[in-house]
């Protein structure tokens, strides 16, 4: 009779915990995550495959002007990336209420990954620890691309956006996993913030800034095109933003893979969250009666065995925490170096670049008068 209680009991909390774990996650967020990501996927599909076209366009002068790297490989690789987001864009509203729905089963999946990959890695690698190594990878991807572009661009807005952005990027990450509430909480927000800060630089300032003059050009005013200092300022942001070696191709292939890494692993945490956090509560009741027979495990285990313990935690949050903020403090006083402590330009000199380095000159657009 104890027996047949106890099941009783097993089989009535398991369903109660199904039945909780099928409700609903906060409907603002899934829309939030929802646009967010149908947004960004559309911007970079249309911004990879603008590039695909002018890469397959290039002729031998175009490639020499520009100082392309290699316009096969990067025409390729440029496609495979627009292919792909177009196909997250397309899978999204069909995995939306798979993840809404049944965030039991995707629980167990991740649960069961967990029990094997002690035996597939040589060592065990948290989630926690896979994110900062990524985040500070990402950053110094980023820090490289925005030291190139410093020594050619030359409109300060860019430049400016671009340093804001990576320099948040180094101290809101290793803010957030340092002042955490809960592991879910915070891999959400750093999941939310770095794909927000790979997408800026990636996709939405290339874009706005050679995209969106090129549709000027061919829509609207195309006498632009008959002014020097404009198509000056084109074709110094387009080296800036084409790979022109090896390194430099490295680097933003890493930014444009993490806008697709980052957001995949937001809808991934966004799963485990929900799933996490309305499961129900077990009474000390139940817990006494079926203690002799049965163990309890909550979801909220099974999703944290991912994550490191908050006390093993904190060390990380505060290794990531001096190396990101001990850079982005350097990275910070470079840039207000380079811009109150530059030397002036001559007033022939329109258009100057602002390397992070040099505090000379660097004239790229000089006008003379010759009358």
């Amino acid at each position: 009779m104890g027996l047949m209680t106890t099941e009783h009991i097993h089989t009535r909390e398991t369903k109660q915990t199904d039945a909780a774990m099928r409700r609903r996650a906060p409907r603002w967020l899934y829309q939030c995550v929802s646009l967010f990501a149908k947004l960004k996927h559309t911007i970079c599909a249309v911004y990879f495959a603008i590039q695909v076209v002018i890469f397959v366009k290039f002729g031998p002068t175009d490639i020499r002007n520009l100082r392309v790297f290699d316009p096969i490989v990067m025409a390729g690789s440029f496609a495979a990336l627009a292919l792909l987001h177009v196909l997250f864009l397309s899978l999204g509203p069909r995995t939306t209420p798979w993840m809404t729905w049944h965030p039991l089963r995707w629980a167990s999946r991740i649960t069961s990954f967990d029990s094997v990959r002690p035996r597939l890695w040589l060592g065990y690698i948290s989630d926690d620890t896979a994110l900062a190594a990524f985040n500070v990878f990402e950053v110094v991807c980023q820090s490289y691309q925005l030291v190139s572009l410093m020594a050619v661009v030359v409109d300060a807005w860019f430049v400016t956006s671009f340093a804001t952005v990576v320099v948040l990027h180094c101290f809101v990450t290793p803010w957030l996993f340092y002042n955490q509430t809960t592991s879910r909480d915070h891999t959400l927000l750093v999941g939310w913030t770095s794909s927000l800060f790979s997408f800026c630089l990636s996709c939405l300032f290339p874009f706005v800034g050679i995209c969106l003059p090129a549709l000027e050009y061919l829509l609207v005013n195309p006498a632009i095109g008959n002014d020097p200092l404009w198509i000056s300022r084109i074709i110094l942001m387009s080296r800036a933003i084409v790979a022109s070696s090896p390194l430099d191709f490295a680097t933003k292939i890493v930014m444009d893979v993490a806008t697709l890494v980052s957001l995949r692993r937001l809808t991934h945490v966004l799963a485990t969250y929900s799933s996490a956090t309305i499961a129900p509560t077990t009474s000390r009741r139940q817990l006494s009666t079926s203690s002799s027979s049965i163990t309890c495990r909550s979801p909220t285990h099974s999703v944290a065995k991912a994550s490191i313990p908050a006390a093993n935690r904190r060390p990380l949050a505060i290794a990531l925490l001096v190396v990101l903020v001990t850079w982005g403090a350097a990275l910070t006083i470079l840039l207000l170096r380079t811009s109150f402590f530059r030397t002036a330009c001559p007033p022939t000199c329109v258009a100057h670049a602002t390397p992070l380095l040099d505090l000379t000159c660097r004239c790229k657009y000089v006008h003379v008068n010759c009358h």
